[in-house]
Parts: structure tokens; sequence; C-alpha cells
């Protein structure tokens, strides 16, 4: 069993704060809020589906890949799920917001206002040029522009 890491307290965290994190906890930073995800089997089996099929018509210059940190901004430092970047920034972490050429979310019912709003406009804010909500209990994606 692994110990649970003890997080120091704060109303509001900044990117300047991650440092603090333990090196391997996967983490979000949204308007402020940290965010620690747990996805279901069932969701990163979605994400890799998703990052299989992209691959196969993305052009050579750019990149898929699943669970990336993305600087945005001082207040937010998101992980989508599967995102499409320029190749030129593969070896870098968080991966520059402004070369993210599709950032998608697959949403987990507790979480799907979040993902489907917050994040929503914290990648438009950023010029995210797509940003897609994938809903496993849908049958359809939500594609914004």
């Amino acid at each position: 069993m692994v110990a649970a890491p003890i997080l120091p307290e704060r109303h509001e965290w900044t990117v300047d704060d991650l440092g603090e994190l333990p090196k391997d906890l996967p983490y979000e930073l949204i308007n402020g809020r940290l965010i620690l995800p747990s996805p279901t089997a069932v969701h990163q089996d979605l994400c890799v589906r998703l990052l299989l099929t992209l691959r196969l018509s993305c052009p050579p210059e750019y990149l898929v890949s699943i669970d990336l940190s993305m600087r945005v901004d001082r207040r937010n430092e998101p992980r989508p799920d599967v995102v499409v970047i320029r190749r030129r920034h593969a070896g870098r972490s968080p991966v520059p917001v402004e070369d993210t050429l599709l950032a998608v979310e697959v949403v987990a019912p507790p979480f799907s206002f979040r993902d489907m709003y917050d994040k929503a406009k914290v990648y438009a804010h950023a010029g995210v040029r797509s940003y897609w909500v994938v809903d496993p209990l849908q049958e359809r994606v939500m594609l914004t522009e």
C-alpha cells in the first residue's frame, strides 16, 4: 500500500507552487485549483484508441500524445487526455500551449462540467485551435473550434 502524499494547503495555486509537488504526481492546475486525476481503465482505453486513430492522419510536423502538461499562464497548467503538439516540442514538459493543434478531454461523469466548460474557456483563452470533449457514455463527440 502506498501512502497518499501530504500536499501543502492553499486556497489558490499557481505554477510557481507546482515545484512543491512530488515529481511523479499527476496533476492539473485549472483556474488556480489543483486537480489530482484518477482515471479509470475505460477512460484510459478510450484515450489510447483516440491517440492511435489521430496518429493515422497526423501531419508529420505534429505529434499525438497522451497526458502532457501544457503551460497556459500562472493559474493554469491543464493536462489534456490526448494532445496534438508540434514535434519540435516533444522533449519539453510542460509543452507550450501556443503550439498545440488539438486538445482532447475524455470526461468522467463527476467532472464533465469542468471538462466541458472550465477547461474549454482556458483552452480558448490560450488560443488552442481545437478542443474536443469525448463522453464515453454518449454516442456523439462535442467539438469546439
